[in-house]
């Protein structure tokens, strides 16, 4: 199967403020080639943005990826990158979808988005990945439901103020 592995280096902000942009770009120079020593030849590795790379990986079972972005976090997470005298650690966080008959490409991407939104989410608390799993975001879909439900009949949520400002630049609030 087509797997996606999403990956966002947690903390490449806040080392950036350290180390200004192009300690930055040290940091995703160093991750792009520690990235590309993991993949195999079957396997497509792209940055998407500033914080997140993609592994499009096949000829993988469930169990293989699982192992892989293990590896990937531990080779990451491993590493030190020295910029303008300062040592730099960073950790990653790493969703994993799949792509199969119900889904897409892009419905694959974004899986492995969310997925990689709930493992940024467990932070400190365990493993930072997380296999797309529909069963159980169902269930904090409808979990966070109920409770939005409870708050509204039980009067524990209120509109505190609200202005409505015209966009065509009149003084008057509605």
């Amino acid at each position: 199967p087509l797997t996606v592995l999403y990956i966002h280096l947690d903390n490449l902000h806040s080392a950036g403020k350290i180390v200004a942009l192009s300690g930055s770009d040290a940091i995703i120079i160093d991750t792009a080639k520690r990235l590309r020593e993991q993949v195999n030849p079957h396997d497509l590795l792209a940055r998407l943005n500033d914080w997140v790379f993609v592994i499009l990986s096949c000829n993988r079972t469930l169990e293989e990826v699982k192992k892989f972005a293990e590896t990937i976090q531990t080779k990451l997470e491993q590493r030190v990158v020295r910029v303008n005298e300062v040592n730099l650690l960073t950790t990653c966080s790493i969703g994993i979808g799949i792509y199969h008959q119900q889904t897409n490409a892009q419905q694959a991407l974004l899986d492995a988005d969310l997925a990689c939104t709930q493992a940024r989410e467990q932070g400190q608390t365990g493993t930072h990945i997380q296999l797309h799993d529909t069963v159980v975001l169902h269930q904090q879909k409808t979990d966070r439901v109920q409770l939005i439900r409870a708050a509204l009949n039980n009067h524990q949520l209120y509109l505190a103020y609200q202005p409505i400002a015209s966009v065509h630049g009149e003084a008057y609030e509605y």
